[in-house]
């Protein structure tokens, strides 16, 4: 009887967890700040057995909940799990304050240096081996000093178009952000405001996209892509020789 019990208590919190993030949404949205923080305080006691959209939503407004009491701290600490979560992530810039989306994007700029931090300490792993520092002045570079020159066209392939990619969309960002500010007709303005949101948002998308290159082409030049090696073999005795092994990895 007490299996039983448990099995339909632990149902009913899963399905008072499904459409999380519609009802805080709602919830929000009507400045019902009482039933936000009931739906926060709910979730937080399931936080395990909800899924990655609610859990997203559960930080997201989180987040909100706090700026309101001015809780920074608190504010940046969700953002930061939820940029965690997902790295991809953006707010709607419509709907969103512009503090918040402030807040949001230094969040994620703290998220991607504790990623570099991270990537520094496990390079002190191999400290027998020669640190690949090219790797991380340009992708590829390490492979080819290293003799692997398959590896190094693709990983600096994928980092110039990363690269080009993220200058143009920055250049294009600029360009549609003063289109929309010097747009004087109101039909036109929505249309203008739009397409320079779309825009600010590729940015994250190219620069996420370069980020992950920049640090999976460092990552496999520490791990998996051995130094090419030399050797240089005198055989003393009757038959004298000279042998010279060449070892490349490609």
């Amino acid at each position: 009887m007490k299996k039983i019990l448990l099995i339909i208590f632990f149902l009913s919190q899963a399905l008072s967890a499904q459409d999380l993030g519609l009802k805080l949404k709602q919830a929000y949205d009507s400045f019902e700040n009482k039933k936000v923080d009931s739906l926060l305080i709910a979730a937080n006691k399931n936080i395990t057995i909800l899924s990655l959209d609610e859990k997203i939503a559960f930080h997201k407004y989180s987040a909100f909940q706090a700026f309101q009491n001015g809780m920074q701290e608190i504010v940046m600490d969700h953002f930061k799990e939820l940029v965690t979560l997902d790295p991809s992530y953006t707010l709607d810039a419509l709907t969103t304050s512009p503090k918040l989306i402030m807040l949001f994007d230094k969040s994620k700029i703290e998220y991607l240096e504790e990623q570099q931090s991270r990537l520094h300490q496990l390079t002190k792993t191999r400290p027998e081996q020669e640190l690949p520092w090219r790797s991380l002045l340009y992708p590829g570079w390490e492979q080819w000093h290293r003799g692997a020159k398959t590896k190094a066209y693709v990983w600096a392939t994928l980092g110039t178009v990363g690269l080009a990619g993220t200058v143009q969309s920055l250049i294009r960002t600029s360009a549609a952000h003063t289109a929309y500010l010097d747009e004087t007709s109101p039909g036109k303005i929505k249309s203008k405001f739009r397409t320079y949101n779309d825009l600010y948002r590729s940015q994250y998308y190219w620069a996420y996209a370069l980020t992950t290159v920049w640090i999976a082409s460092h990552l496999d030049a520490v791990f998996f892509t051995e130094p090419s090696k030399m050797s240089l073999v005198i055989q003393p005795g009757p038959q004298k020789g000279i042998s010279l092994d060449l070892k490349f990895r490609f």
